[in-house]
């Protein structure tokens, strides 16, 4: 009979690993729930309002790579006026 109390000891192990089970489930339950509300965001796709989002941000971002070409081109523009006025200035260069 000297099992008898390893027995209740294994017996009150498995009642106590089965309540951290059950517990686990219901933790994994609520993950998922959580992950699938995710997924489906007022009824679209989480991957499509991603998308959404991110051809927004590049349609903004290419008229503001726009807007700094032209400040670009405008840069360039003065700095060779400039350049014509020095040399002007030093007579390199005919009226």
């Amino acid at each position: 009979m000297k099992w008898l109390p390893m027995c209740q000891e294994l017996c009150e192990a498995a009642k106590s690993s089965d309540w951290l089970r059950e517990e686990m489930i219901v933790a994994y339950e609520k993950m998922m729930y959580f992950v699938e509300e995710l997924e489906s965001v007022v009824g679209v796709i989480a991957p499509a309002k991603a998308a959404k989002f991110l051809n927004e941000t590049q349609v903004k971002d290419d008229a503001k790579l726009g807007h700094l070409h032209d400040l670009e081109r405008q840069t360039k523009l003065r700095a060779i006026e400039k350049e014509l006025f020095i040399q002007k200035l030093l007579r390199n260069v005919p009226f």
